[in-house]
């Protein structure tokens, strides 16, 4: 049943995941060649273009190596470059340093004011438009004073065209990296369109990587509180120390990377910060699976990978940030050992049957396509579509939050089973003794405080020694089984009890009845067990029977200091028993107590 929610769930919020990234913001947003604004030789004309939807700009740019000098004769470089990165004029690759991009925009509309959307700086950003200076983001040579921001908008607004419809724009913008080769268009394009819809556009981005944020938060928080459940299992402790190493991840990382945003960091700052960001997410998840599938676990690669990676978050805590992107690089061969490790582990888990594998499979499957997709990025053969890789390891996360919840249940599960099974006679499937005199207490204090009678019948099966002798124990076995279903029928109230008190002796707890209706009860009982006209070659009547005893008081306290208890009205109701068999058997009789 359980497993059959979670797979009706999970679809459904893997589907709200993916509308968050890219039902919200269309998929094309991030820079794929579909509706791409074409710019040649550092012209860009805007004659008939519809830039009422934000358009990424691709083509071939005036690209000057160093800031803006106004003798330099500027390269034509395609933006984003086909390689990946900038080399300089004598065919070094540019690494860390500035670059300058120069653009004429012609026919610019007047209609709505426009912008230039710069996809990433991670350094200083200042930008110039017909010569007026518009945007200046960090300082020049002072690291400090450096900058991380993501979508940082030019505007190109009318006042500073400066003329009417038609005219041109020159546009220069000058980006500087210390630390980082990856800023500015090098790998995704810029885009262009009205100020409107790109700041529309950011918000609703915003609004995206809060909300997710905020869902890998909660999984962290409902982990961290399953910890001091009472079966504490440290296996959610884990989990939730993975889900807040993920957000904090988001936060300083990907999307808009609010951590930087609202605490106006450096860029040196938020490589700090980020360090531990990159490095920490393996070997976390590592020690989770290690706690959740002990038995499928590589344990020596697993041993291996953690102490490396241990190595590699000191390192990237205290190393000049200089060796930053080299210490990333580096890390690589250690995420693919760990990646074919955690398949192997998760493999065998799948292969052994193990509860929530397939399930932390899927998930995996998709963390592993949007990885892929990354590194196709990085190697310039694919854009992908807006926070690809985020959602994957968000949807990686709710696939082991969902095996390991199931864990959780099915353990409480079994233990209630556990527990079910320790009250039940094995035989009868009725409650045993030991059930019987726990509840009989629990019935008597609450009929001592409301003040209302409590009935009790005790049932024996006639001559049930000669029935096992002359039938056998199956069939025995089998006519108290026939005897108790009877006595379970009977008992129709929510408050009704029936248990197997002892060898062929049956107990049936009646709240709230007197003495008269439990007769009754007990005669309509007998009667059907006689009708049952089960064979008896030993009895008398040559069929199975029953006698039954019946008794009920009001508890309370008794006169003269003396306080009843439940133990006298299991012996008024086997007296009454003993007077039945006294009778002749196959007969009630009633013994209220203290008669």
């Amino acid at each position: 049943m359980y497993g059959g929610i979670v797979s009706k769930t999970l679809p459904a919020i893997c589907a709200f995941l993916l509308f968050l990234g890219g039902g919200v913001v269309p998929l094309h947003a991030a820079g794929t060649n579909e509706g791409a604004l074409a710019i040649s030789g550092g012209v860009l004309s805007l004659a008939g273009q519809d830039l009422s939807r934000p358009r990424p700009v691709r083509g071939v740019w005036k690209v000057q190596v160093g800031p803006p000098v106004a003798d330099t004769e500027p390269l034509l470089v395609t933006v984003p470059p086909r390689e990946r990165r900038y080399f300089t004029p004598w065919g070094e690759r540019l690494v860390t340093g500035t670059i300058t991009y120069r653009a004429r925009i012609t026919d610019v509309p007047t209609t709505s004011p426009l912008a230039l959307e710069i996809p990433l700086v991670f350094g200083t950003l200042r930008a110039w438009v017909n010569g007026r200076e518009v945007v200046a983001i960090g300082q020049a040579d002072v690291p400090e004073r450096s900058r991380v921001e993501r979508r940082v908008l030019v505007p190109l607004l009318p006042g500073t065209v400066g003329g009417s419809p038609g005219d041109e724009l020159d546009v220069e913008i000058c980006i500087g990296s210390s630390y980082y080769p990856y800023g500015g268009m090098t790998h995704i394009p810029p885009r262009l369109g009205t100020l409107a819809a790109l700041q529309r556009s950011r918000t609703v981005l915003a609004f995206r990587d809060g909300v997710l944020i905020g869902f890998v938060l909660l999984v962290a928080m409902y982990h961290f509180l399953l910890v001091f459940a009472p079966n504490k299992d440290a296996t959610h402790l884990f989990i939730a120390v993975f889900a807040a190493a993920l957000a904090y991840r988001f936060a300083v990382a990907d999307g808009e990377m609010f951590l930087g945003a609202f605490l106006g960091l450096s860029a040196e700052a938020m490589l700090r910060l980020q360090g531990p960001a990159v490095y920490v997410l393996t070997p976390l998840y590592i020690l989770f699976l290690r706690q959740l599938l002990p038995s499928e676990s590589t344990h020596r690669a697993f041993r291996v990978i953690l102490r490396v990676s241990a190595v590699w978050v000191v390192a990237a805590i205290f190393i000049p940030l200089r060796f930053w992107m080299d210490l990333l690089f580096w890390y690589y061969p250690i995420i693919i050992a760990a990646s074919l490790s955690i398949g192997i582990t998760i493999l065998r888990a799948v292969r052994a049957g193990r509860d929530g594998a397939r399930l932390i499979a899927a998930g995996g499957l998709v963390l592993l396509t949007t990885g892929i997709v990354r590194i196709f990025s990085l190697l310039g053969f694919y854009v992908p579509p807006a926070y690809c890789h985020a959602l994957g390891g968000t949807v990686f996360l709710l696939a082991n939050s969902i095996a390991l919840s199931r864990r959780m249940v099915d353990f409480r599960l079994s233990l209630a089973n556990l527990r079910e099974e320790a009250q039940r006679d094995g035989l009868t499937g009725l409650f045993n003794r030991r059930t019987f005199d726990t509840r009989l207490q629990e019935e008597w204090q609450r009929h001592v405080r409301s003040s209302q009678p409590l009935a009790l019948m005790m049932a024996d099966v006639d001559y049930f020694k000669r029935y096992n002798d002359a039938l056998g124990h199956q069939e025995g076995d089998e006519a108290l089984r026939i005897v108790a279903g009877v006595l379970q029928q009977h008992a129709q109230r929510a408050g009704d009890f029936v248990a197997r008190y002892g060898g062929e002796e049956f107990v049936l707890v009646l709240p709230n009845t007197e003495i008269a209706g439990a007769y009754q009860l007990a005669e309509s009982i007998r009667r059907l067990v006689r009708e049952k006209e089960i064979p008896h070659p030993e009895s008398p009547e040559r069929l199975l029977t029953i006698s039954i005893g019946v008794s009920a008081v009001i508890p309370e306290q008794g006169t003269a200091g003396a306080r009843r208890d439940p133990r006298d009205l299991v012996k008024a109701a086997d007296r009454a028993l003993y007077d039945a068999k006294l009778g002749g058997r196959d007969a009630t009789r009633t013994a209220p107590l203290g008669e």
